[in-house]
């Protein structure tokens, strides 16, 4: 027990830790400094890089929702109130212009499907993944956030911009919709 309250304290001061060079590093950016800027690019961009791949299953494609994700936080840098943790901004902004791309991938989708036949799948799918695509951006978001980035509910109601209730609700309507998604699949 006392060394599970040590990781606890030691995680906790981690974060905290990084926390204020985050809003250290924010502020000097804001003043100008460009290297303060790429610093919390090169402590973030594994984190961003990986919920958006985990939303959108492309490389390619998460490849550009980080860049994307950056270049947006760069420019609403002032407009960063420091009322949540950097990172949980930058996830907001991650799971917000996945949703832009996804959208505009069904958009695409439908405009094909209506002039095509349905493509052919010639190599294997994961099932889970396959489940986990077909939900929706808000739905995706929340599985990701919280099953493989590790964030807590707080974390995930303040990355998701919601009140920890509602990321809650969102998390447990997640789940079900990912279970009815999955089930369809194994058939």
């Amino acid at each position: 027990m006392r060394r599970m309250r040590n990781t606890l304290d030691m995680t906790s001061e981690l974060a905290a830790d990084q926390y204020g060079r985050d809003a250290e590093l924010v502020r000097q950016a804001r003043d100008g400094s460009r290297a303060a800027f790429d610093s919390l690019f090169q402590q973030h961009k594994r984190f961003v890089y990986n919920v958006c791949y985990r939303m959108l299953g492309s490389p390619d494609d998460a490849v550009d929702a980080t860049q994307t994700t950056f270049i947006q936080a760069y420019r609403a840098l002032n407009r960063f109130r420091g009322d949540s943790a950097f990172r949980s901004w930058l996830y907001r902004i991650a799971v917000n212009s996945c949703t832009g791309i996804l959208r505009q991938e069904m958009s695409l989708q439908r405009k094909v499907e209506a002039v095509s036949e349905p493509p052919v799948h010639d190599e294997p799918r994961d099932e889970v993944w396959d489940a986990i695509l077909q939900l929706s951006p808000d739905m995706r978001g929340a599985l990701v956030l919280f099953y493989f980035e590790g964030l807590n509910c707080v974390e995930l109601a303040d990355a998701l911009g919601c009140s920890e209730g509602a990321a809650r609700t969102r998390l447990h309507r997640a789940r079900a919709a990912f279970k009815k998604k999955y089930e369809a699949i194994e058939k």
